[in-house]
């Protein structure tokens, strides 16, 4: 669904000049996913699924806007089809993956339209006798909401990274085992040893998930207050400016007290409150989204992935081969058939032959 941008301000005259009026713009569709990227580098979390931090918030169905009052600054995504979607996924699976990687999913773009006009159906469906505040069981709400692209993403994402690893892992094994029998043996040994360290990955990355998205939204960081703080003086200034004026004794802009007590009177109680709604949810979703992808990155994709003791390029070591049964032994490197059936023709040559060595002795 679409949200149209709020604006508190009388109506304007908003028809351009021939000074700001825009170029012709022409619409080109996107390249493919990754389709300039070069392969040796590996995925990064958020990356082209999202815009810029500095525009709309990413991962997000909804797009937070950059202050309440004003035109939202242009971005990309600004240009682009709405209808233009992007793939979660960066790297094609193995075969012997498809069933634990996140499938590739596309999902469209974060609106560049504000979430005023949602924000007050939301708080009108859920109003109860509060006071000058909001029903504390919106916040959850409209968080996941906002945050309904952070499955796929997050997922998608620690698929790449563990489609990465098993490339490592097998390309490893070639350089250093040069046999192929030995070699296909070898990688039939490790693959439930691999896929099982895999799946706690997601396991761990799906945990995450839950309990950033389901969860109570909670956090101690002290940006959030600041967020908050800036988000509020941002609308504040913004109403301000207004009945600001210039006077020529302090040489700066200044505002009567009567225009201040009346900027703060000229909100409902409702505007009011989704101003307060919309403010703590985009300051909260800065400090989580941060928080999200520092976790993400440094517990599901690194340690279960790559440097962790359980890490798969961990598996294959001297205490996994001395537990190794002896029939797995002689599956990866015992003789083939061919060369089994040889070395017992010989075998039976040389007893024939001493046979008969000791009868031309007797």
């Amino acid at each position: 669904m679409a949200f149209e941008k709020d604006d508190d301000d009388k109506p304007k005259d908003t028809t351009p000049t021939d000074a700001s009026r825009p170029a012709p713009f022409t619409y080109q569709p996107p390249a493919p996913f990754g389709g300039s990227k070069s392969n040796n580098t590996g995925p990064s979390l958020f990356k082209s699924s999202t815009p810029n931090t500095t525009g709309p918030a990413f991962g997000s169905s909804t797009a937070l806007d950059p202050a309440s009052s004003g035109t939202i600054p242009p971005t990309k995504t600004s240009f682009e089809a709405p209808d233009a979607l992007k793939s979660v996924r960066e790297r094609l699976d193995f075969s012997e993956l498809e069933d634990i990687n996140f499938p590739d999913e596309k999902i469209a773009r974060p609106k560049v339209f504000g979430i005023k006009a949602w924000l007050k159906t939301v708080y009108a469906e859920s109003r109860g006798f509060e006071l000058g505040t909001f029903d504390a069981s919106i916040l959850p709400v409209v968080w996941k909401k906002q945050s309904g692209n952070w499955d796929a993403l997050g997922l998608g994402y620690i698929s790449d990274i563990i489609t990465i690893v098993h490339r490592y892992t097998q390309d490893l094994l070639r350089a250093l085992c040069k046999d192929e029998r030995v070699l296909q043996a070898i990688e039939g040994v490790l693959l439930d040893h691999l896929t099982e360290r895999y799946k706690k990955s997601i396991d761990h990355a799906t945990f995450i998930l839950t309990v950033e998205r389901s969860g109570t939204p909670l956090t101690t960081n002290h940006y959030f207050t600041d967020n908050l703080e800036k988000s509020r003086n941002a609308r504040t200034k913004a109403q301000l400016e207004k009945s600001a004026f210039w006077d020529p004794a302090q040489q700066s802009n200044v505002v009567k007290l009567e225009a201040i007590m009346t900027a703060k009177s000229n909100s409902s109680n409702e505007d009011q409150t989704i101003d307060d709604l919309h403010d703590i949810l985009k300051s909260y979703y800065k400090v989580a989204r941060k928080r999200f992808v520092d976790v993400m990155c440094m517990q599901a994709a690194d340690f279960h992935l790559v440097t962790g003791p359980d890490a798969p390029t961990k598996v294959f070591s001297p205490t996994f081969v001395g537990g190794l049964s002896t029939e797995q032994l002689a599956a990866i490197a015992g003789e083939d058939l061919l060369t089994k059936r040889k070395r017992g023709e010989l075998t039976r040559k040389i007893e024939n032959l001493e046979i008969g060595k000791k009868i031309a002795l007797a």
